[in-house]
């Protein structure tokens, strides 16, 4: 391989002379250290004395300047880019989205990546994604000393115990079913017990914090009841079930659907620190964390996992919708809580056989999802006749 040309940097983009490191501007040469394009004099867009960068357009992996035509210039956003000076280690234009309110770079909207150029690239300049969430929660749990992962282990530990419980009590159920009743009531309560304890115990423990990241957004207090009432979401059940059923949901919840139950309890919590819960309601047993005035959905507009649905809307929750708030959003309340019957039906194997067709927009599992929302809405006589048109159930 031929070396063509050497590239150095200074940690803040300027361009340097590779030996002597000296701050140089390399007349011809229109790529920064980020990936992102320098300002090019035969564009005409700004003059190289400036030593600016356009931190808004980014190259496709293979594709060089030449093949990278005007049309994906465009829909890289080319076009009135946000601008980036080196020597000062800013952008010129805010940024005003707070990808991480925990981290208190993410409020200094003329910085770069967490104003760490060095470590992160930015090179779509769009949200944060799923994964890059989940390495955040991850960090806050080291940080936090384990709380989250110490309530998954305890809760596996629950899972791990009831399991051999039950197998070690079948051929006492068979003897002795009053004891054997005691004995599955007491392990019942003891796992209740330690996932009120750690989840309970957290919020309090983040009561200052949550104070706080509610006060950046508005509403402390609101942040505050909603992270409560998303651990009373644990513990709600079905008011249209009788008390075996009731006990069998909480149960099942905490045990066969253990998985998605506490994702969808951690991914609620983690919307509401990061100020995308404006209320939290209940129905069916299901936990809704609503989010309103939403007008960009990035193709989804409700997640549920396990009893936990997540649902953004384009206005505000009304609560005077004939015949119940769950009646509007145009089913969507209803089609997310279809989806809870399947959590229950698949339990542990839900996120592989569900989980994962539903977040690829798998038809068949939106009419699924929609088929068990009319049965129930059938059976408890919420309508006759499945009312959502633009929603399938066949």
């Amino acid at each position: 391989m031929t070396e063509t040309f050497t590239y150095s940097y200074d940690p803040w983009g300027n361009h340097r002379n590779p030996t002597t490191w000296a701050i140089s501007d390399f007349t011809g040469i229109y790529r920064a250290y980020t990936g992102h394009e320098r300002q090019s004099p035969r564009r005409r867009q700004m003059l190289p004395q400036f030593q600016l960068i356009n931190m808004n357009v980014s190259f496709k992996r293979g594709q060089n300047e030449a093949n990278f035509n005007f049309v994906e210039r465009r829909n890289f956003g080319e076009a009135n880019g946000r601008m980036y000076d080196p020597i000062i280690g800013r952008v010129l234009s805010p940024d005003n989205y707070v990808q991480d309110p925990s981290n208190a770079q993410s409020y200094n909207k003329y910085s770069y990546c967490l104003n760490n150029p060095l470590k992160y690239t930015d090179p779509s300049g769009e949200k944060m994604q799923w994964w890059h969430w989940l390495l955040i929660g991850l960090g806050a749990d080291l940080i936090g000393g384990g709380a989250l992962s110490s309530t998954v282990l305890l809760t596996a530990g629950t899972v791990s115990s009831v399991g051999i419980g039950v197998a070690g009590t079948v051929p006492l159920m068979v003897a002795d079913p009053v004891s054997t009743a005691l004995v599955a009531g007491s392990t019942l309560a003891g796992m209740a017990g330690t996932v009120a304890g750690v989840t309970y115990g957290t919020t309090i423990a983040n009561i200052p914090n949550l104070a706080i990241l509610g006060a950046i957004y508005g509403d402390p207090k609101q942040m505050i009841k909603n992270s409560f009432r998303i651990n009373n979401g644990l513990f709600k059940t079905d008011k249209n079930k009788n008390f075996f059923a009731k006990l069998w949901q909480f149960t099942s919840r905490i045990t066969w659907e253990a998985t998605q139950t506490f994702g969808g309890y951690y991914f609620t919590q983690g919307k509401n620190v990061a100020g995308m819960v404006d209320r939290v309601d209940y129905f069916g047993g299901a936990t809704f964390a609503i989010q309103e005035n939403v007008t960009n959905y990035h193709g989804w507009s409700g997640v549920s996992l396990g009893n936990y649905i997540n649902a953004k809307i384009d206005g505000i929750f009304d609560e005077d919708v004939e015949g119940g708030w769950i009646n509007g959003a145009e089913g969507l309340y209803w089609h997310e809580y279809g989806h809870t019957f399947d959590s229950k039906l698949y339990g542990l194997s839900y996120l592989l056989t569900i989980g994962i067709s539903s977040a690829a927009n798998a038809e068949w599992t939106e009419i699924r999802a929609n088929r068990w929302a009319n049965k129930y809405g059938i059976l408890y006589g919420y309508w006759e006749e499945w009312p959502y048109p633009k929603r399938k159930i066949e």
